[in-house]
């Protein structure tokens, strides 16, 4: 799949990347519907904020729709939710199709919507 990735200062570039995969049992992959611009987002065309590194793929601020859930999901979602994930729930990358959603848990309050 193709995502926007950080190489550095003033280099962004729509590279393409692998696609993720359940690497622990409260994953979920989620299939990106819509990604904002975070006013972060901006900075890192003339900056290098902390913890960013070559090889990152932009995006934090996403829609997404639930394809895949590890075994230890439980309830918490299910393939076909439509869901908005805070920051601190997934990982980057919501310029790609897909992303990895890590730690869910049934207790977990989602921001689920209907259309």
């Amino acid at each position: 799949m193709r995502a926007l990735v950080w190489h550095g200062t003033q280099d962004i570039r729509r590279d393409t990347v692998s696609d993720p995969q359940i690497e622990h049992e409260r994953d979920a992959i989620i299939k990106i519907t819509a990604c904002a611009i975070c006013g972060s987002d901006p900075h890192l065309c003339d900056h290098v904020m902390p913890g960013r590194k070559s090889g990152d793929i932009m995006g934090h601020e996403r829609m997404s729709e639930v394809v895949e859930t590890g075994r230890g999901v439980g309830g918490a979602l299910k393939e076909g939710d439509r869901i908005v994930v805070a920051i601190r729930g997934a990982s980057r990358g919501a310029t790609r199709d897909f992303v990895i959603a890590k730690g869910f848990r049934s207790s977990d309050a989602l921001n689920r919507f209907k259309a």
